[in-house]
Formats: structure tokens, sequence, C-alpha cells
């Protein structure tokens, strides 16, 4: 009895799907700064080390004004800075978020990664409320703006949403977990050509 063997190239395509779909999720805090109706163009100049930066690159978004930075997370709180700076005066978005990590390459659920931030200071622009210790009444802290992605997979939940953590703070008493579908975010005000540079303390959530 004669054994085939499969061609060398559907193995290949093989072995290249399983190790898709079994290759851990990235786990990464991610911050992007996106443009508000001041529409400003945003250059990252620098990011502490290990971390990198990119202009978005999907449908419907301006590259010139919206930047993605993503830093590597542990369960360890850590430290990190991005000095950016914008071609004119006006109001950028800064967001915090978790990873884009789908579940697969086959489907659209992301996987829930959370990222803790706390202890968050602007150079540059005014920031309010940047350790996150002045809170409203539903787990919101304030001078910050829930955002849930609508169409989100998995839904957004009470369990999911983000908002105030109450204790393991790097900074005083809370913090505030985030991941990619249910983020915070504040504007910023910056001025033409100044460097603003954020720092802050971020750790990956079990």
């Amino acid at each position: 009895m004669k054994t085939r063997l499969a061609p060398l190239g559907l193995i290949l395509l093989l072995a290249t799907l399983v190790s898709l779909h079994a290759a851990p999720a990235s786990r990464t805090a991610r911050l992007e700064f996106s443009p508000s109706s001041d529409q400003v163009d945003i250059e990252i100049d620098t990011v502490s080390d290990g971390g990198k930066a990119s202009a978005a690159n999907w449908p419907g978004t301006d590259p010139t004004k919206h930047m993605v930075v993503e830093l590597p997370a542990t369960t360890g709180w850590r430290q990190a800075s991005i000095t950016f700076h914008g071609n004119k005066s006006g109001r950028v978005i800064l967001t915090l978020m978790g990873p884009y990590a789908r579940v697969s390459p086959n489907e659209k659920d992301l996987h829930q990664i959370f990222i803790a931030y706390d202890d968050i200071k602007v150079d540059g622009a005014p920031l309010k409320n940047g350790d996150f210790e002045a809170a409203v009444d539903n787990g919101v802290p304030s001078d910050w703006r829930l955002f849930d992605a609508p169409t989100s997979m998995p839904p957004i939940t009470e369990k999911n949403r983000a908002g105030i953590l109450t204790s393991g703070a790097s900074e005083g008493q809370k913090a505030v977990r985030v991941w990619h579908n249910s983020r915070l975010n504040q504007p910023l005000q910056i001025e033409a050509g100044k460097p603003v540079t954020v720092t802050f303390s971020y750790r990956l959530l079990d």
C-alpha cells in the first residue's frame, strides 16, 4: 500500500493557518491621538523604549491626523512617555485603550484584553483628572468620556465596560481599566508646533 504525501505548499499553508489561530494575542497598551473638528495634523516625535508609533491605516481615517502608539504591557505597573506636536493650534483627542486582537483571522470577536492606566500627566497642554481620583456616579471618571464601540464583538456589558478601578492603583486610590472596544478619552488643547509630552503608568490586567 502506497502512502501519498501532501504537497509541500499545502503543508506550509496548513501550518501557517494553525499558527495564526494559535498565536497568543498581543498584550500591549494602546493610545490613540485622533482629530477633533479642529483637524490638527499630528506627528509623534518620541515614544518610550519598546513602544512604536504608526499612522492609522483603516478606511475612513486620515493618517496625518490619527496616530496609534503601542507599548508592551506586563502585569506590573510600568511608566511610559509619548511626545508629539501638531501643525496648528487646536484640540487633539487622547484615547486610552487596549490592543486590537482578534480571536481568530476568520472571526470578528476580539479578545477582551484589559489595560489599566493611572497617574497621567501632560506637559504642554492641560489635562484634567489624570489621576482618576474624581469620578461621577456611573463609574466614569470626571472630565473623561466613555466610548463603547456600537458594534462590539463581544457586546459591551456592565462586566466588560471601561471604568474606575478602586484598588491596585499606581498612585492614590483609583485607576481606570479599558480595552479596545470600551475606551476613555479626553481632548487636549495644543499649540501649533509646541511639543506635548504625555507620561503615564500602565499595566496588563489578569
